[in-house]
């Protein structure tokens, strides 16, 4: 099944009330485990990647492995470029195979983030993929915390989505990066008033440690889309601790210690799917 991008798969879970999980590969290992189960569930999905982890992997060898896994797969991928920060950044995901790609301008002004969102989307549409934009500020794990004066305003994220021609909005309503210090808790009124004024597909970040039956909610309020990272890293690191506690001190294939880790990772995988209602929307 060929390579997809936001376009098709986010305006489809808008209307059909379903969310795409967006899951962090950081390695061959992630890559294959998200493609293999999304298959497994009949969903489609999300790779992402984040810049840290491809310098660490080696960029153009991560991309070329997720985007083979995501050429060979039975169910519609999308190649995703996450918290880009630079227009050359943007460029340069797109030459390596990203299919879909954001550009996080939510340091600026209102007026500085439209110009440069603008710009990103301009080059992203010319090379035919789909473009996430973001507006408001979301807390940041072991830093702030949500902000409420930082939140998404729905006036201003309209006047965005219509000025930059962004194919997604990524939005700040209580939502964290990582693993959260408190029980967040998600300005249900806030996101309403969004999707009464913007027509694009919704984004939540953060999507680590929130209640199902948020994340439920929300998708009912518009979000088409959740990233999930820390949960997925955290499953994939609990198993990783148990086998290398477990095996042989004298053992020397080092693949042996993956397979436990893969499993956690995945049964976290599937577990998200069921929550997002996209089991089955492929």
């Amino acid at each position: 099944m060929p390579l997809t991008t936001f376009k098709e798969l986010l305006n489809d879970a808008k209307r059909r009330k379903y969310a795409v999980g967006s899951f962090n590969a950081w390695d061959i290992y992630s890559a294959k485990n998200i493609v293999m189960t999304a298959g497994m569930m009949r969903s489609p999905v999300i790779i992402s990647l984040w810049q840290p982890e491809l310098d660490f992997a080696g960029e153009k060898e991560l991309y070329e492995v997720c985007v083979s896994f995501g050429r060979s797969a039975t169910v519609p991928v999308v190649i995703f470029i996450d918290h880009a920060q630079e227009i050359a950044d943007i460029k340069r995901a797109i030459v390596l195979g990203a299919t879909s790609v954001m550009i996080d301008g939510s340091r600026f002004s209102l007026s500085e983030n439209i110009r440069f969102t603008r710009q990103a989307a301009g080059i992203a549409h010319e090379a035919g993929i789909s473009i996430e934009g973001e507006i408001g500020v979301l807390g940041e794990e072991d830093g702030s915390e949500p902000d409420e004066k930082y939140y998404t305003d729905a006036h201003e994220a309209d006047i965005f989505v219509k000025e930059t021609g962004a194919d997604a909005l990524a939005v700040a309503i209580g939502n964290a990066h990582g693993f959260y210090k408190k029980e967040p808790k998600l300005d249900f009124e806030r996101l309403e008033s969004i999707r009464a004024v913007v027509d694009v597909p919704l984004v939540l970040h953060g999507g680590s440690g929130i209640q199902d039956s948020d994340l439920q909610r929300a998708i009912g309020l518009g979000i088409t889309k959740v990233n999930i990272g820390a949960e997925g890293r955290t499953a994939f690191m609990a198993g990783l601790r148990e086998s290398l506690a477990e095996l042989d001190k004298k053992e020397k294939f080092p693949h042996k210690i993956f397979p436990r880790a893969l499993e956690y990772h995945a049964n976290l995988i599937r577990e998200k799917m069921r929550v997002l209602n996209s089991e089955g929307k492929a």
